[in-house]
């Protein structure tokens, strides 16, 4: 797991807010209220309440913290362990391949869909999809695809391949 990334999963709401989720900046909000008025209560107004309070309240935002930062370093090595995939995942996006590149454009659906349907990040599929459409004349199923691509951050590595998509579509439009 990169440094980055688990800096981002320690503030509560962050990962979710990243891709682009509105729950994730209540979250991140209701964090920073936390931590806020815990600070308060020990640094600017101590009498306000008992110390045995201000400890409730510091604990109450430490278990805050740790839990959501936990739930998103889980969620991300799951999205990790699902983006590795397995042997079968390859040979199912391998068969794909060869179906399409042998202009058997039904097999390669069936294959690419059969992928998706298991694994839904799977970008590599989703984007020869999205050409397979392209190729058989269904513009619209290929925008659909090229715009479930943007949902994955891990798409940025097709950001040109995906720009072409969207001009050849374009082209067939006019």
């Amino acid at each position: 797991m990169r440094v980055a990334t688990v800096v981002w999963c320690l503030w509560p709401g962050l990962c979710p807010l990243w891709r682009g989720r509105v729950g994730g900046l209540v979250l991140a909000v209701a964090f920073a209220a936390a931590l806020e008025c815990s600070l308060i209560v020990t640094f600017i107004w101590p009498g306000l309440i008992e110390p045995a309070q201000r400890h409730l309240v510091w604990m109450a935002t430490a278990v805050f913290w740790f839990v959501h930062a936990w739930l998103a370093l889980g969620w991300y090595d799951g999205r990790q362990t699902e983006a590795a995939g397995g042997p079968a995942d390859e040979a199912l996006f391998r068969q794909a391949q060869a179906a399409y590149l042998r202009g058997d454009w039904h097999e390669a659906e069936v294959s690419l869909l059969k992928l998706l349907r298991r694994r839904p990040h799977e970008i590599d599929a989703r984007l020869l999809l999205a050409t397979l459409y392209r190729h058989v004349g269904r513009p619209r199923d290929a925008r659909r695809e090229l715009c479930a691509l943007t949902d994955f951050d891990e798409s940025d590595k097709w950001y040109m391949e995906t720009r072409r998509e969207h001009d050849l579509l374009d082209r067939l439009d006019n």
